[in-house]
């Protein structure tokens, strides 16, 4: 075959769906495609059995082929091959499956099939293209996974180790895609065997980024998991790792992430052993509890991070070992640090319970022996890292000690003995203790010396002030230091008030100069003083005293021996009410507002100098009648105004005047139709000479209408000004115009000039 398309075939009861190469036949491919066909069982595209060959070169293209819905290209019977017989171009393309997988070409020199691969796949997922010599073959795909010994592909991914993990028990494994890591399901299954590696072996040992979830255990190994190459290992399920080297062993900048689950991992030297290049460990949720017993390199260490170890959840218990140095229950490398944003920490070790930067933004409580029971001290948050030198730390730390009663201070006067300066505080959780110092400065943590059997005291007179804390029992951590309780003694306490006043707004300052005293000793006396403040607007203003000079009946300054309080008066200032009454006016009617008479008001109460700030308005409209005149403050910060309206009174005069009209109809008119301004806005209407008839109806409804010049011989329909008003009509006397309007209820004639 050298050209061509064999396509669209379906073969319903023999295999072969583009083509069968039967006993002794031949098939020799050097161009053409077979693509597109079908087969109930084999060869959807190519079908080759018996003593029958298949010849390939050239531009050769056999696929998209199906055997029911899988891809199944050229099918190779037991023992057939294809004879790559020539060079095969770039567009050649050859799918194969083959019923017994292995070797699966043939090629003469200069001819390799091994060139070629590029020019072949796999029908079947779970195999791929291998080159074995100058042939290809097709082989199992094999994962960067060993567990138990055994390495994860696809023929026993479904289940690796068979019934070597226990009854009942299956490890399953699902390959990565392009966004999510592999993942490895324990199910029951316990691992005693492992992959050798590091000097040792690992149950589960990678170079891949792997996800385990499910439940198991390991034991008998080195190592519980190990992995390396720069991977991400995320542990979400119960598992139980005791190893002899280390239970879960990172190495060069790899990551352990845990989301959940409980995992207990035991090591013969650490728990979990982070090595090399910033190795990290996150904890975002699930139990990890790690234990190193430090029976060889002598580490001995719970948890050991070369990166930084994050804590954001879940709980984290690490123990340290005894059986060698330094043993701590967590290490991390001189230039990484602990993260402890959240969850819970416990750690414990030989040497020391963390080991390493830390910055924890929750508190904690910390021991200075592996039980818990000497040197408990309260650990603060850190956000720029500290150094803990304990042998156990909890994060939270333990509840705090509380305060039931807190101590209040005594009032004092001199006597020359010692007295106690407080009364005693009451605490739940642990005992109270006191330190006094002499400046409101909190004292050292070791000047608290005092309790509620021996109370601080002082003899002299002067200002002392008393801190206090809770001395945390077994179960309790220390309060932080609370006060100062300030206690004065013999020192006397003395008020001095400025005195206040008030009046009404008259544009003139107000100003206090007096003040009175509270506990001021019998034959001393203020000999001077400094009174401010002053006010003129509404409103109020501070009246300060300050700098009071006190003497006794001596005349000897005293000042010194007073405490003094000063404290302000309040000048105020009250709005004064003013009267704003607006003037009645009146006017003849125009029709014409720019002849309005200028509005006025009478203002009563008015303080020279400051105007009071209004404006007056009127109801719009130029009809005969009465309109309200309004008045509107403006601000006024020293006033309360009180407004009276008034009314513009519009009336029509002796003799009524035609106004300035607000609606004039075109010069060349001569008929205004019937209805043709019905309901109509307007007031003042001009008619031109031209116009000689006026429809019924014309202004009918147009209330706003009060005048109207007509011809004087204009002919006037039936109800052109029925629903109007009183209507004047203007026009010259002694016409058809005069003559219509007589007679009418609503209708005033009003004779004029042409």
């Amino acid at each position: 075959m050298s050209g061509g398309a064999i396509s669209d075939n379906i073969a319903t009861s023999f295999d072969g769906g583009g083509v069968t190469v039967w006993d002794g036949g031949a098939l020799q491919m050097t161009g053409g495609s077979i693509s597109g066909n079908s087969a109930p069982r084999y060869g959807g595209g190519v079908y080759v059995n018996g003593n029958s060959t298949l010849q390939v070169s050239g531009k050769a293209f056999v696929t998209g082929n199906l055997q029911g819905e899988a891809e199944n290209n050229v099918y190779l019977d037991t023992g057939k091959i294809v004879t790559v017989s020539g060079a095969l171009e770039d567009t050649a393309r050859i799918g194969v499956t083959m019923k017994t997988p292995g070797v699966f070409t043939s090629s003469n020199d200069p001819i390799k099939a091994s060139d070629y691969i590029e020019r072949f796949t796999s029908d079947a997922r779970e195999y791929r293209l291998i080159t074995e010599g100058n042939d290809l073959a097709l082989a199992a795909i094999q994962y960067p996974l060993y567990v138990g010994g055994t390495q994860v592909t696809s023929l026993n991914m479904n289940d690796v180790l068979g019934t070597a993990d226990g009854d009942d028990a299956t490890v399953t494994y699902t390959p990565a895609t392009d966004t999510t890591p592999a993942i490895l399901t324990l199910d029951g299954a316990n691992i005693t065997t492992g992959y050798e590696v590091s000097g040792s072996t690992a149950a589960i040992y990678t170079t891949d980024d792997l996800i385990v979830t499910g439940s198991g255990s390991a034991s008998n190994v080195g190592f519980g998991i190990h992995i390396e190459g720069g991977k991400t290992l995320t542990l979400n399920g119960d598992f139980d790792l005791t190893a002899t080297v280390n239970g879960i062993y990172l190495y060069d900048a790899c990551g352990l992430v845990m989301k959940g689950g409980v995992v207990n991992t035991t090591g013969g030297t650490n728990g979990v052993f982070a090595s090399k290049n910033g190795s990290s460990v996150t904890i975002d949720g699930g139990t990890l509890t790690a234990k190193g017993n430090g029976a060889q390199n002598a580490y001995g260490y719970g948890l050991s991070v070369s990166g930084t170890l994050t804590v954001n959840g879940g709980t984290v218990s690490a123990t340290g070992g005894t059986n060698g140095a330094p043993g701590h229950g967590i290490y991390v490398g001189q230039e990484s640090q602990i993260i402890i944003n959240g969850g819970a920490v416990t750690a414990t070790g030989a040497t020391q319970a963390i080991e390493g930067n830390v910055k924890n933004s929750i508190t904690g409580t910390g021991w200075t022996d592996t039980t818990g029971t000497e040197g408990k001290a309260n650990i603060a948050v850190s956000t720029d890292g500290q150094t803990l030198e304990y042998k156990k730390v909890l994060f939270p730390g333990l509840p705090a000690a509380t305060v039931t009663t807190a101590p209040t201070a005594k009032t004092l006067d001199y006597t020359g003995s010692a007295q106690e300066l407080v009364t005693p505080g009451e605490a739940e959780g642990g005992a109270m203790k006191y330190a006094v110092t002499a400046e409101n400065q909190e004292p050292a943590s070791d000047a608290y010396t005092f309790d509620n059997t021996s109370l601080p005291t002082a003899t002299d007179a002067g200002i002392y002030y008393v801190w206090y804390k809770v001395k945390g029992d077994d179960t309790h951590s220390d309060t932080e230091p609370a006060g100062p309780v300030t206690v004065r003694l013999g020192k006397m306490p003395i008020t001095i008030t400025a005195a206040g006043a008030s009046k009404t707004f008259d544009g003139a300052a107000l100003t206090k100069n007096s003040y009175f005293t509270t506990g001021l000793v019998e034959g001393d006396r203020i000999t001077s003083i400094k009174i401010t403040g002053s006010i003129t607007s509404a409103g109020s203003a501070p009246n300060t005293a300050s700098d009071a000079v006190i003497k006794n009946s001596a005349g000897e300054d005293v000042t010194d021996k007073y405490e003094i309080t000063y404290r302000k008066g309040t000048l105020v200032v009250v709005k004064k009410p003013v009267l704003v009454k607006a003037d009645d006016k009146t006017k003849v009617y125009d029709n014409d507002p720019a002849t309005d008479p200028e509005l006025t008001a009478t203002v009563t109460g008015e303080v020279k100098g400051c105007p009071v700030s209004y404006t007056l308005s009127r109801e719009a409209g130029e009809a005969v009648g009465s309109y309200k005149i309004t008045v509107t403050a403006g601000k006024n910060p020293n006033y309360v105004l009180s407004v009276t309206g008034a009314e513009l009174t519009i009336t029509e005069g002796t003799m009524p005047v035609y106004g300035k009209p607000d609606f004039t109809l075109p010069g060349a008119i001569r008929t205004i139709e019937a209805n043709a301004f019905e309901g109509g806005a307007m007031r003042i209407v001009y008619v031109p000479d031209t116009c000689t008839a006026i429809g019924a109806g014309a202004f009918k409804d147009c209330a706003k209408l009060t005048q109207i010049r007509l011809p004087k011989n204009c002919a006037i329909g039936d109800g052109a000004f029925t629903g109007c008003g009183k209507v004047y009509v203007f026009a010259p006397a002694g016409g058809t115009t005069e003559s219509w309007c007589r007679g009418k209820d609503n209708i005033v004639f009003v004779g004029m000039d042409n």
